[in-house]
C-alpha cells in the first residue's frame, strides 16, 4: 500500500513571489522550495492596477522534463525571473499591483 503524500508545502510557502519595478519593466521572481518546480506554460501575470497594461511576460529557457500526465513540459526549479514591460495609462495615480 501507498500511503499519500500529505506532507506539502503550502503554495505560498513552496512558491514565494516577489516583483520590482526596473524602468518601464516589471521582475517578477519566483523562488521555489526543494524538491518543488512549476510548468512553463502553467505562467500568468496579470494587471490588477487601473490602467495598467502589461505586455507578455518573457521568461528565461527552463529544464524540459517528461511529465507521465502531461507529457514534455518546460519546468523551473529553484528560482526564476519573468521581464515584464508595461505601460501606465494612469500618470502613475494608483500603485502597481499584478497577480
Amino acid at each position: 500500500m501507498n500511503p499519500t503524500r500529505t506532507d506539502f508545502l503550502p503554495p505560498d510557502v513552496a512558491f514565494r513571489v516577489a516583483a520590482r519595478v526596473d524602468g518601464n519593466e516589471l521582475k517578477v521572481r519566483w523562488v521555489i522550495a526543494d524538491g518543488y518546480y512549476l510548468y512553463r506554460q502553467k505562467f500568468d501575470v496579470k494587471a490588477e492596477s487601473p490602467d495598467l497594461l502589461l505586455s507578455a511576460a518573457q521568461f528565461p529557457a527552463g529544464v524540459v522534463k517528461t511529465d507521465p500526465y502531461l507529457g514534455t513540459q518546460e519546468i523551473y526549479t529553484q528560482q526564476v525571473e519573468a521581464l515584464v514591460p508595461y505601460t501606465r495609462l494612469d500618470a502613475g495615480a494608483h500603485p502597481i499591483q499584478i497577480k
